[in-house]
């Protein structure tokens, strides 16, 4: 096992004495008032569901951070050492053992496990809610800690713009590729344009189309590039047909015609 599973094991064995050691003295403070047990009893069931939601809360917490203690290790060397974590995760038995020292010491001993319980609370809160960020505090302003963390940020910064450059020039690439896709479907579908401008024409005049002629153009930007290129056809013949007559199309006959072919549907065939 390493030393990092080690600490953290030590860490959750600290946290469940921290647990007992407060639910012992919330039960010792209720009976030194004088409550019965079965209130007792009733006021742990319900508040039981909610320190395990504490616990889960706590546990994902500290098990985030430890990952983040390890990487940070050259940007605080104090409280990132294994020495500074073993005494941060033996806190509550330190406690612990003080409360015992201090419970044998006394004349009139006290009540020995709730001087176990007091000295748990106070150690872990001392170590775990006031020393623990004064200190991480103070390693901020370390000369070495600076100059570690400004090189960390740099170095964080200088990937994103690499990242982005990258990403630019891959979009840059794409974008080239379907400008020159698109011109090289322009001269080899120019002639069918004129075609299905005419067929489009003939349609809105007289009623009368070619669908199987439009077909086998469809079939054959389908061949060359599938739904895009049937795409790019449609759109390139719809707006030679706006600039030749002058007007748009009211009905996209085009559309309807090639309804099948490939994965092109009509939104009029999916309207019925």
């Amino acid at each position: 096992m390493t030393k990092y599973h080690t600490l953290k094991n030590t860490h959750l064995a600290g946290i469940v004495l921290l647990i007992v050691s407060v639910a012992y003295m919330l039960v010792y403070a209720l009976r030194q008032a004088g409550q019965s047990w079965l209130l007792i009893l009733s006021l742990s069931g319900h508040s039981s569901v909610m320190i395990f939601l504490m616990l889960c809360l706590y546990l994902f917490a500290i098990s985030r951070g430890a990952g983040k203690r390890r990487r940070a290790s050259v940007e605080n060397p104090l409280t990132a050492s294994n020495h500074y974590l073993l005494v941060y995760s033996l806190s509550p038995f330190i406690g612990a053992l003080a409360g015992i020292i201090v419970s044998l010491s006394i004349d009139r001993p006290y009540n020995l496990a709730a001087m176990i319980s007091g000295g748990t609370m106070l150690a872990s809160f001392l170590a775990w809610i006031v020393i623990d960020p004064a200190l991480g505090l103070l390693e901020t302003f370390f000369p070495e800690s600076r100059f570690r963390r400004l090189k960390r940020q740099a170095i964080a910064r200088s990937a994103r713009v690499t990242q982005q450059k990258e990403n630019r020039r891959l979009l840059t690439g794409i974008e080239t590729q379907h400008r020159q896709q698109h011109r090289q479907w322009q001269s080899q579908l120019s002639d069918d344009t004129d075609r299905l401008t005419e067929m489009i024409r003939q349609s809105t005049i007289s009623g009368t189309e070619d669908r199987a002629a439009a077909v086998q153009i469809a079939v054959k930007a389908w061949q060359m590039g599938g739904g895009p290129c049937m795409k790019y056809l449609h759109d390139m013949a719809l707006d030679r047909y706006k600039d030749k007559y002058g007007q748009s199309v009211q009905f996209d006959c085009l559309a309807y015609w090639w309804d099948g072919v490939g994965n092109w549907h009509s939104q009029w065939t999916l309207a019925n």
